[in-house]
């Protein structure tokens, strides 16, 4: 049952007792007024004992508490009639939140929208503050609804919805609403308990990782194949738990019969720095494709790389916090913690204080890093990067990926980079993907221009 149909039942009650009324009014015949007076009284009865039935109606919200870009979830709704009366009509008034509006792909979807940082690109001066840009699509009827609910009975339903955008978002609570026997008079349950979704941004598969530094730099092999050429190859063990096949090492685990994978030299092994500039006067674009978002996804995507090579991984990037710039990070080695690095880059938001340059962050994470690891600077091109590279040199030796932001503020580019993005991460594993095409040019020694529509993976896997 949908709420279309009690909507046309209500429309033909109404044109019924209209059509009395005007009855009564010309003919005047007992029949036709005892008709009218019927119609008219039964609204107030049904009113009072919709009342008293919905007294007892109670409604639960069950939804997961993070999924990531582009992954579909299931949302449970449970109704739960704890009263001594039937509860007729009940169904689920704006099913998540306030403000739940049609989408524009159709009367049958909706979708949940919440404050998002805007870019005006039509001037260079950008204008910028938040408006309100969906996160959440549902497909199929948006508010649930069931002719009746027994005394002490209970219904669950399922709603399946799409995560647009990465972010932590607070959805409000779920109102259950229960109506006369008639349809006419709705009365309404207490909301259920809001609830935090985290949306985590995508992982982009790297068959490699080119990036440098001051000391070794060089990514180690992705395949066992590759390792068994290669100079720092230490030697082959047994699998151990949580490590990733890409090291396994498939004639030791022929010839044997137990897993096994290969081993390099500790001392080649480089610890990766990711440097993330979120300064919010650079960022182009918009809410779903923009230079920042393109910045996150190359971080979780190098990222989710290293921990699969048991290389440990850093982010650095700069909040405001008290009215101060301060430096952030978070920092994993082992695979299993893919899921604490994608829920901090979830929730980085640009920095609009002027003093959060990339010059300062690169002088607030230098203390924390030796000078021999591996970097990934991640700006826009309207960054200062040769302040940047004053106030850490070491940098130089690292990859760099500009983001054009031209590009970006040009509402007619073509987005191929979205065939990039696949299924979300799966216990720490990046789904697979087609070789992208890659296209842009060096601006000057290991620092790569990366327009609107131009593969991230591609610029990751690059040779400096």
């Amino acid at each position: 049952m949908s709420w279309k149909k009690v909507n046309k039942s209500r429309l033909i009650l109404l044109l019924t007792l209209c059509f009395t009324v005007l009855g009564a009014a010309v003919f005047r015949t007992p029949p036709i007024l005892f008709m009218a007076a019927t119609l008219f009284g039964a609204p107030l009865i049904a009113w009072i004992v919709g009342r008293v039935c919905a007294r007892g109606l109670r409604v639960a919200r069950k939804l997961p508490e993070s999924a990531s870009v582009g992954e579909r979830v299931k949302f449970q709704i449970s109704l739960h009639n704890e009263g001594r009366l039937p509860a007729f009509l009940v169904g689920v008034f704006g099913a998540f939140a306030r403000g739940a509006a049609p989408s524009e792909y159709g009367e049958d979807s909706f979708e949940l929208s919440a404050p998002a940082f805007s870019i005006d690109s039509a001037s260079d001066s950008a204008a910028r503050a938040e408006k309100n840009v969906p996160f959440l699509r549902f497909v199929g009827e948006p508010n649930l609804l069931l002719p009746i609910i027994l005394p002490r009975g209970r219904a669950v339903g399922v709603l399946e919805a799409q995560c647009l955008r990465r972010g932590a978002f607070e959805i409000a609570g779920a109102v259950a609403v229960s109506h006369d026997p008639i349809g006419l008079f709705a009365a309404f349950s207490a909301p259920s308990r809001a609830a935090s979704l985290l949306i985590l941004p995508p992982v982009l598969p790297l068959a490699r990782l080119e990036v440098g530094g001051s000391g070794q730099g060089a990514q180690k092999p992705a395949s066992a194949a590759a390792v068994a050429e290669a100079a720092d190859l230490h030697g082959v063990r047994p699998h151990r738990a949580g490590e990733g096949v890409r090291r396994v090492h498939w004639k030791a685990t022929a010839r044997t019969g137990v897993l096994h994978v290969v081993e390099w030299e500790e001392e080649t092994a480089s610890d990766l720095v990711i440097l993330l500039d979120v300064q919010a006067q650079f960022i182009a674009g918009d809410a779903f494709q923009n230079t920042l978002e393109s910045a996150i996804l190359a971080a979780a995507s190098a990222s989710a790389y290293c921990l699969e090579n048991a290389q440990r991984v850093r982010i650095f990037w700069l909040e405001t916090s008290g009215g101060q710039v301060k430096l952030r990070q978070t920092s994993a080695r082992h695979r299993g913690a893919l899921r604490e690095i994608l829920a901090a880059l979830a929730k980085i938001s640009p920095c609009a204080d002027s003093g959060a340059t990339l010059a300062f962050l690169c002088e607030s994470a230098r203390a924390q890093c030796p000078d021999f690891e591996a970097f990934l600077v991640l700006s826009s091109d309207g960054a200062d990067i040769e302040t940047a590279r004053k106030a850490w040199p070491a940098i130089r030796d690292g990859k760099t990926l500009l983001f054009h932001r031209a590009s970006f503020s040009d509402k007619s580019a073509k987005l191929e980079e979205h065939s990039e993005k696949k299924s979300p991460v799966r216990d720490g594993a990046p789904a697979t993907s087609s070789p992208p095409r890659f296209s842009n040019q060096p601006v000057e020694r290991n620092c790569l221009r990366v327009r609107r529509g131009e593969s991230l993976t591609a610029a990751l896997q690059k040779p400096l």
